[in-house]
């Protein structure tokens, strides 16, 4: 059964160009510099931007150095993004599914963005690592308003939906004659009575995130061959997102992403650590590796969608509720055959093939 209408078609083109310099500067022998800039036009009303980056490199010792870098990003808005067609899909809009129409925007302007980061590398016999700090200061992101926020925004205030007095969001609404009088009055404006909610690409409020990476690797000969273990990490120590504002209108506070599931905001599902541990081990023509992949818990912090029933225990939710951690495991075997050709197998999430296994064989031992 289809719920939504097919999307219209459509032909979308831009001519981008783009100019790229890179100098190197071994400044001495332990230190080095590294100077780059790129210069893009988009074109229309999107323009252009000239972005410098500096790249500093000083080798302490043989196995310590330090580096960093700062310099400026862009991204001008992908074609759809720019195109004012529409785009329907289903999302859940205070208990219940409904159209949500996601139009283009011929307006918007490019994100762009601060950037730096300090690091420590360390090197010696079979081990490396690194520690970076990095941190990214948005404007005029590119998003989606936020759906959760205008629905708040105009049936949390109670005004009304038409009239002199109507909220002035409630035109995004479209709503269906709930008391059947033939027409779509304030008596319809409720929830219950939605049908659909039209919401824009926009240039979004600024973000400033910052966080740390880590990566490890140890290599060994064994057996003929070189084993290897090893982790690379992120950790996100804040994502915050200024006060989100639709066509002049205050929609959501201000508020820290990071660590929350971020449903219909401006911002994305967002762990605070992920991560993955590896063991590798390669030998002539074959390597084999297993990587565990880690996925922080985090937090869905809607309410009212978890209240819940007072004749079963009374307890009502004050706080979003957790979605817990993931942990999944893959293996993969590689082998290199004759007239350059790679032979792969892959096991991605290897527990969980091992869960239904032992799941079917539960079920035939009870039968």
């Amino acid at each position: 059964m289809l719920f939504l209408g097919g999307a219209a078609d459509r032909d979308l083109n831009r001519d981008v160009s783009a100019v790229f310099a890179e100098l190197s500067l071994p400044i001495t022998d332990s230190f080095q510099a590294q100077l780059a800039a790129r210069y893009e036009d988009y074109g229309g009303g999107i323009g252009s931007t000239f972005d410098p980056k500096l790249s500093l490199r000083w080798q302490l010792a043989d196995s310590f150095a330090l580096r960093g870098s700062v310099g400026t990003t862009f991204r001008g808005p992908a074609l759809q993004q720019s195109d004012p067609n529409s785009v329907t899909s289903l999302q859940n809009v205070a208990g219940t599914f409904r159209a949500i129409r996601t139009f283009g925007n011929p307006n918007l302007q490019p994100e762009n963005a601060f950037t730096y980061n300090l690091g420590l590398l360390f090197k010696t016999s079979g081990f490396n690592a690194s520690v970076d700090y990095w941190s990214f200061d948005f404007e005029q992101g590119l998003v989606n308003e936020p759906v959760a926020g205008i629905t708040n925004f105009v049936f949390g205030t109670g005004a009304t939906c038409v009239g002199g007095l109507a909220n002035p969001l409630a035109g995004r609404f479209a709503f269906r004659d709930g008391n059947n009088d033939g027409v779509i009055n304030d008596a319809d404006c409720t929830t219950a009575n939605i049908t659909r909610l039209d919401i824009n690409v926009f240039n979004g409020p600024n973000v400033k995130t910052d966080g740390i990476d880590v990566s490890a690797q140890f290599d060994w000969d064994l057996g003929g061959g070189t084993a290897t273990i090893g982790l690379n990490a992120t950790y996100v120590l804040k994502y915050d997102i200024d006060a989100t504002f639709v066509d002049g209108n205050q929609v959501a506070a201000a508020f820290d992403a990071a660590g929350k599931l971020n449903y219909q905001t401006t911002a994305y599902p967002l762990p605070q650590l992920k991560g993955n541990v590896f063991a590798e081990y390669a030998n002539g023509a074959h390597n084999i590796r297993y990587t565990m992949n880690y996925i922080d818990d985090y937090t869905d912090q809607r309410v009212t969608e978890f209240l819940p029933s007072l004749a079963t225990n009374g307890i009502a939710v004050t706080g979003g509720k957790t979605i817990d951690s993931t942990m999944f495991h893959d293996l993969s075997y590689l082998l290199k055959l004759p007239w350059e050709t790679t032979l792969s197998l892959t096991v991605e999430n290897l527990t969980a093939i091992w869960r239904s296994e032992e799941r079917r064989v539960g079920k035939e031992c009870r039968s």
